[in-house]
């Protein structure tokens, strides 16, 4: 039995009852999107958050999942809804699919984005689907959608009443994002919905745009990706990728670890660099993979580097129940994206981006 039978509560409702909606493509102005690699690359799509040719046989060129991705816009309108069109609705075992299908909304109060609420997927939406969310008043505010964590969208269209009003919402306090790359865990999984990712909750925080480079399985430090990552435009960059290469060996890890802090160092001198290690396992592989990570944190401060962190991911979780905070023993839950972000505000609070 379908369980929205009998809890009402339950029930996935995308019946928009309102024939006073006007679309509009959300890649377009009024609306501003962050978190995109700024280009429609045709077949693959307008919402991608990396693309280059020589990436093709890395598995990530065509890794169409839109994690990070936001756009932003202000509006009087009494209501916000979406329509989302897709190639396949991302179906995981571990994770819902409000995390991995779903957008999430929130509004700007007192400088701060609070949440408002999720466009909630239905179980079976194949190729997309359309959902609302109504205010009691029809104030201007600034709004923020956050885009699926896994999923690919081909088209956002986003629903206002008629007549509704639209003013520049306001940006971030840096101009250059802050670049994140990992593996799934950067990436978002397994977070119940896309704004209680990590650098989702850091991002609201301390208002500061970044581009997530979490690759479910494919981030392990090729060259050809560290040139990549190196020759974008950053206020900081995070490093946090030895779960996929530790699955190999800690020696694909020790080949690519410190020759990306230097790619990257050789092209932006000056920006704070955080090496995260692994949160969880105690293998031998895991200890090997921690201190392949430690001797890069050092052999950079020995350079000189005064803007380079380590942090041991073994402390994200905090020492409160850390078993808690995961789906299946890696992937984070809410609870462990929270103790995450907790963990590393306190960092990137001291950071000046620019």
């Amino acid at each position: 039995m379908n369980i929205a039978e009998v809890d009402k509560n339950l029930k996935v409702e995308t019946a928009l009852h309102r024939d006073d909606i006007v679309w509009y493509d959300a890649s377009k102005k009024p609306f501003v999107l962050y978190g995109n690699c700024k280009k429609d690359q045709g077949e693959y799509g307008k919402y991608l958050r990396i693309y280059a040719p020589g990436l093709k046989g890395l598995g990530i060129a065509e890794n169409i999942h839109t994690s990070g991705i936001r756009v932003h816009f202000r509006t009087d309108s009494p209501f916000v809804a979406i329509k989302a069109v897709w190639r396949w609705q991302c179906s995981m075992p571990h994770m819902p699919f409000t995390g991995s299908s779903g957008f999430d909304l929130y509004a700007k109060k007192n400088d701060k984005y609070g949440y408002i609420g999720t466009f909630v997927p239905p179980l079976e939406s194949p190729h997309g689907y359309e959902s609302i969310r109504e205010f009691s008043t029809g104030e201007f505010r600034d709004y923020l959608i956050n885009f699926p964590l896994y999923n690919d969208v081909t088209e956002l269209y986003i629903g206002v009443q008629e007549g509704a009003r639209f003013e520049t919402p306001a940006g971030y306090r840096n101009q250059k994002p802050v670049i994140f790359y990992g593996s799934s865990i950067t990436q978002g999984g397994c977070a119940s919905r896309p704004g209680n990712s990590y650098m989702a909750l850091l991002s609201r925080a301390l208002n500061f745009d970044f581009v997530n480079l979490g690759f479910s399985g494919c981030a392990k430090g090729e060259p050809i990706l560290q040139q990549y990552i190196a020759d974008q435009e950053m206020s900081a960059f995070v490093c946090d990728y030895d779960y996929n290469t530790n699955i190999e060996s800690p020696e694909l890890l020790e080949q690519t670890h410190f020759a990306m802090y230097q790619k990257i160092r050789k092209k932006h001198p000056d920006i704070p660099y955080l090496m995260i290690s692994k949160h969880h396992g105690a293998t031998m592989a895991d200890k090997q993979s921690r201190t392949i990570i430690m001797d890069s944190y050092r052999r950079a401060v020995a350079l000189g580097d005064q803007n380079v962190y380590f942090v041991d991911g073994r402390s994200l979780f905090a020492e409160l129940d850390p078993d808690a905070c995961t789906v299946d023993g890696g992937h984070p839950n809410d609870l462990g994206f929270y103790r995450m972000y907790l963990s590393l505000l306190p960092l990137f609070a001291e950071w000046d981006l620019i």
